[in-house]
């Protein structure tokens, strides 16, 4: 089992999926789709490198939805060949990260023994990192953990479109009305803290979309 087995099963049953959602634009990571003066993404992960930190595979995945509204766009999101947005989810402040329904205890932060080789600044990193995480056997919802041998890999992807049928989509669909997304930012129900600087332009542009609408 390794990452190339993951990437087929979201060519063979995730994207094929979105596309029928309008996601017709699409890497090997994120998918697109243009709904009116907006872009929609919805960017899937691999835990990669950072697996020994989170306690899982390093195919173990995460994933977000984010929408990218021509009134709060950015100069630095690049273009695809079509010459069409394609920003990653970092790029846009609306986002969510997606919460799995699986129940999936199994995650072990910094269990594996550390390599003779690692050079020394490593090792006291992660020895940092062992003194501020938590080292019980725990889950969390903001990874799918991918078995070692992917026994569950069918289960892990069947519950990432549930979870973004169920809770991205929407969310996607409220991000799409500006006079929405002024109430979301200003109830704090995204990762944006409305009294930031980035929240309080944002709370700005989207109040100033609404009223142009009305």
């Amino acid at each position: 089992m390794d990452a190339r087995e993951v990437t087929r099963r979201f060519r063979s049953d995730l994207w094929p999926t979105l596309k029928s959602h309008g996601f017709t634009r699409r890497t090997e990571r994120v998918a697109w789709r243009d709904v009116g003066d907006s872009v929609d993404l919805i960017e899937v992960n691999l835990i990669g490198t950072l697996a020994d930190a989170v306690g899982c595979t390093s195919y173990s995945f995460g994933a977000f939805v984010a929408s990218l509204p021509t009134y709060f766009s950015s100069d630095r999101v690049r273009s695809g060949p079509d010459g069409r947005p394609r920003p990653h989810y970092w790029e846009c402040e609306l986002n969510m990260r997606l919460s799995k329904t699986l129940s999936q205890p199994w995650f072990r932060p910094l269990a594996s023994s550390v390599r003779g080789n690692l050079p020394e600044s490593l090792v006291k990193h992660r020895q940092g990192l062992m003194a501020v995480l938590r080292s019980d056997v725990h889950d969390r919802t903001d990874t799918w953990f991918v078995r070692d041998d992917g026994a569950n890999l069918s289960d892990c992807v069947t519950d990432l479109l549930l979870v973004i049928e169920r809770d991205g989509l929407p969310l996607l669909q409220r991000l799409h009305d500006p006079c929405a997304v002024a109430e979301i930012v200003r109830n704090g129900h995204l990762s944006i803290r409305p009294d930031s600087p980035v929240g309080r332009d944002l709370l700005k542009a989207a109040t100033r979309a609404c009223d142009e609408r009305h």
